[in-house]
């Protein structure tokens, strides 16, 4: 009796031990599917939109005089930003209908593009005469189409972004009525092919929507509000959606996901979002984003946006960037809040997200963003870049149009990509003619291609001799985040237009995670197994036995047949959910919990099948 007692605790602790290792490999899947979401890992796919310069920086520049407009200016071109995000205030240019001021907003323009800023021109600000409130939508369309179309005519030649409205999910931000997604898809269209009209290569973005948890009726839910836009048709009157992710009391670091949580990893659930209706192809935008650090002994309105010290400010928008940069290659600029915000508001919270305090101090992130522009603002990161990208230095003879780069037919035609991937890609158009492109990478022959005795080369004939445009490795395994220099030279193809463009890629190394999922439910069937040795002689393993030998007999064939089927599809799944794939898609969509219970079953499932 004794011994059968014994025989039964350790029957139970190798259970116990086998349950808590299934539960441990769950999590471990689970974290690794937490640090893979919205994540690059590899390179990206070829139908992303094209990486745009990521540095902005939001600005009220119609407070400034003359002098101090090219003050400000320089200081944020010497920062490092390429955008400045500027609202257009409908109010103040259209004081009456039809006559226009742009006076403070020529001299901005003027400005602006003698240093080589780009404007994010904002659309805002109904005047008294087309709205009863200036954040509410004009009560005649027609009066928002002759200003977009006014505004783009005048400023088509030096502005590419346009953003129309700002926050019109909240209740503030719509005239202080309840936010209507369908008025505002109303407005959108409107705008969007006003603008259109006059500047047909422009980006026209949505407003940004304001980070909120609340579900109406004066607040709505951003991805629900973002939702509400394709399910009313507002897809075809936006080239790109735009965001808000603020961090909030966490860094960028948090990779916390959920409707209901703000951080900087919420763009990730606007992403998804534009993905599940098949907008992948545009870019999202980030119209405002930052962490709040007001001065010691302030005495003015409290921070929304939680708070946090200069130092730390200046850490997490440096890794803020870089995240961007490395992990999502479907982003488009980031732009902060705010250089200074408007002198009037001295009691303003938003003077904790300043980069410029009221005393003309610049703040530590200044500083930190200055001492990576070159490195940001310089190379290819992570994405899917044109041939015409400006950041390609070819020399020889090329030509260029909307298909690409074209090599030349006499003399040399050598193209030099900087990139700060671990891995880069030439996207080419093969056919059935003869090229190849010789390729270094920091001075060395790529180790990832074949060699002859000029070099390492990639061969452009398509191996069926048919058209087609494919993405093609030229190497992986670098160090990322740091800059490479890739120098290409083109030998033969001429007339085939063969340089489509680039990739860079970046991979995510979850070789520890892996490891460790594996071992843990190795250790749990091996476990389980020996429970199960162990408990042969017992009265409740005869009794199982009894019952297994019945039922199969009762079942026959069709129970051998249901249990080899979830033998195999365990084996699958268990493989799917521990080594990525399309499953821990499909799950990251569902929570966090379908994996613990999936692992588990799993397990069971070997546990009962012959």
């Amino acid at each position: 009796m004794t011994g059968q007692r014994s025989s039964r605790l350790i029957v139970a602790l190798l259970l116990i031990g086998a349950l808590l290792s299934v539960l441990g490999a769950g999590a471990v899947i689970t974290r690794r599917q937490i640090r893979l979401r919205g994540t690059l890992d590899g390179f990206p796919a070829p139908d992303l939109p094209p990486r745009s310069p990521i540095l902005g920086v939001n600005a009220e520049l119609t407070q400034y005089d003359a002098v101090a407009l090219a003050e400000n200016l320089d200081l944020i071109t010497d920062t490092g930003f390429v955008w400045v995000r500027q609202v257009f205030a409908w109010d103040e240019i259209e004081p009456e209908p039809g006559r226009y001021d742009w006076s403070a907003y020529d001299r901005i323009v003027e400005e602006a593009t003698a240093r080589d800023l780009k404007l994010v021109a904002v659309l805002w600000r109904s005047p008294a005469w087309a709205a009863p409130d200036p954040t509410a939508p004009p009560d005649d369309l027609d009066a928002i189409r002759s200003f977009a179309g006014s505004l783009a005519g005048r400023y088509g030649d030096r502005i590419d972004v346009y953003q129309i409205w700002d926050e019109p999910n909240l209740a503030s931000g719509w005239g202080g009525q309840p936010p209507s997604a369908v008025e505002y898809a109303a407005l959108l269209e409107a705008a969007y092919q006003a603008i259109h009209a006059a500047d047909p290569e422009a980006l026209v973005l949505t407003a940004g929507l304001a980070p909120t948890v609340e579900t109406g009726p004066d607040n709505l839910n951003d991805v629900l509000y973002l939702r509400a836009l394709y399910e009313n048709g507002a897809a075809p009157f936006f080239d790109g959606v735009a965001g808000k992710p603020y961090g909030f009391d966490t860094g960028p670091e948090d990779r916390r996901v959920h409707l209901n949580l703000l951080n900087f990893s919420r763009f990730i659930l606007l992403r998804e979002e534009m993905e599940r209706h098949g907008d992948q192809g545009k870019p999202l935008w980030a119209s405002h984003f930052g962490w709040n650090a007001l001065p010691p002994g302030w005495e003015g309105n409290l921070s929304l946006w939680g708070q946090t010290t200069p130092e730390t400010q200046a850490a997490r928008t440096l890794a803020a960037y870089r995240r961007a940069l490395i992990e999502w290659p479907w982003a488009g600029a980031l732009i902060l809040e705010n250089w200074q915000p408007d002198t009037s508001s001295l009691d303003d919270p938003r003077w904790g997200f300043a980069l410029r305090d009221q005393a003309g101090e610049l703040a530590p992130a200044v500083s930190a963003i200055r001492s990576q522009a070159d490195l940001f603002n310089t190379a290819l990161w992570p994405g899917v870049y044109p041939a015409t990208s400006p950041l390609l230095e070819y020399r020889g003879e090329w030509e260029f149009s909307e298909l690409g780069a074209d090599i030349g037919q006499q003399g040399d035609s050598v193209v030099d990509v900087p990139f700060a991937g671990d891995s880069l890609a030439v996207i080419a158009r093969r056919d059935h003619y003869r090229a190849y492109l010789y390729v270094e990478v920091d001075g060395q022959p790529s180790p990832d291609l074949p060699r002859d005795e000029r070099g390492a080369y990639l061969v452009l004939t398509s191996p069926d001799y048919k058209p087609r445009i494919e993405m093609l490795p030229l190497i992986e395994g670098l160090e990322i985040g740091q800059r490479h220099l890739a120098h290409i030279e083109a030998e033969r193809g001429w007339d085939q237009w063969a340089l489509v463009g680039f990739a860079v890629g970046s991979h995510v190394d979850t070789t520890a995670s892996d490891l460790l999922a594996g071992g843990l439910i190795v250790l749990a069937i091996t476990l389980t197994g020996l429970a199960i040795r162990q408990g042969r002689g017992t009265r409740w393993f005869r009794a199982a036995k009894r019952f297994s030998t019945a039922l199969s007999a009762r079942l026959g064939e069709a129970l051998h047949l249901i249990l080899s089927f979830a033998a195999a599809l365990a084996v699958w799944l268990g493989a799917a959910l521990t080594w990525g794939g399309l499953v821990p898609s499909l799950l990251r969509r569902l929570g966090e919990g379908p994996s613990l219970i999936l692992t588990a079953l799993t397990a069971g499932v070997f546990y009962f099948s012959h």
